[in-house]
């Protein structure tokens, strides 16, 4: 439940859509009848340099990394700032933010909005750096709290080693997303499957020989989720370790599995 200046007392439903509250007689509207519009938030000023701002359409909207740090200095973007909090903007416009604690820094430049357990309400997934251990993918809720820790892998378990997440899609065919990454991309790489469920990020399966990231570059977004052969699942594409040949990889059924590649 929340309250609005203009709109009184707004209640969520169980899928992130939001109704007002009337007086008596009591009524309950569903907000697209009022066109209801949640006020404008500027970003802060102290959004770190080159990040995104993502956009969600369900419990968040704006979403960023911000607070800059150089408490971490890895520099895999060519740069030793990085985010020390995570800023996310709720469905009636409050502002919640989130600061690491100073062992850890949000090493990545954008903060993914996606619904990673398909209950109709998003979550935020970012790479997270420890300063003694090295990356994590870090998947965080919004609630009425705020925002919290929903699930983590393990760190990598060596400091300034790195992980480059590539999308979160239904990659095995059982209808239930997955997160999909590189770990190590850039001197190593294996892709590697997660599912979250229940407050745990799980890995189903990994692979040797892949990279989706060039140290020094600002650019994440080597591989994508595509489908290519008609089976109804979507598929990986992603290059191989030096970069020289992009692979169609099939996940279905829990197993890799090449379909086509480059020469």
């Amino acid at each position: 439940m929340f309250s609005d200046r203009k709109w009184g007392v707004l209640v969520e439903d169980r899928r992130g859509g939001l109704h007002r509250v009337l007086g008596w007689p009591l009524m309950v509207l569903p907000l697209g009848a009022t066109r209801y519009t949640p006020p404008a938030q500027a970003l802060e000023p102290d959004l770190v340099p080159g990040v995104g701002v993502a956009r969600g359409h369900l419990n968040i909207r704006p979403a960023y990394l911000a607070r800059p740090t150089e408490r971490y200095r890895h520099g895999v973007f060519g740069s030793t700032v990085e985010a020390g909090a995570l800023v996310a903007v709720d469905a009636v416009g409050t502002v919640h933010t989130l600061e690491l604690a100073a062992d850890a820094a949000f090493e990545d430049r954008d903060a993914r909005i996606v619904d990673v357990d398909g209950d109709r309400r998003d979550e935020i997934v970012v790479v997270k750096a420890y300063a003694d251990r090295g990356a994590a993918l870090a998947v965080y809720r919004l609630d009425r709290a705020g925002l919290a820790l929903a699930a983590e892998i393990p760190p990598i378990g060596r400091p300034q080693r790195w992980l480059n997440p590539i999308r979160v899609a239904d990659l095995d065919g059982d209808d239930r997303p997955g997160l999909a990454l590189v770990e190590t991309p850039h001197i190593g790489g294996s892709i590697v499957f997660y599912r979250y469920a229940r407050g745990v990020l799980r890995e189903l399966a990994r692979q040797l020989g892949y990279s989706n990231y060039a140290m020094g570059t600002p650019y994440q977004g080597l591989a994508t989720i595509a489908h290519f052969d008609g089976d109804g699942v979507a598929d990986l594409v992603v290059p191989t370790a030096d970069r020289r040949v992009l692979e169609v990889l099939s996940f279905k059924g829990g197993a890799f599995r090449t379909l086509y590649k480059t020469e």
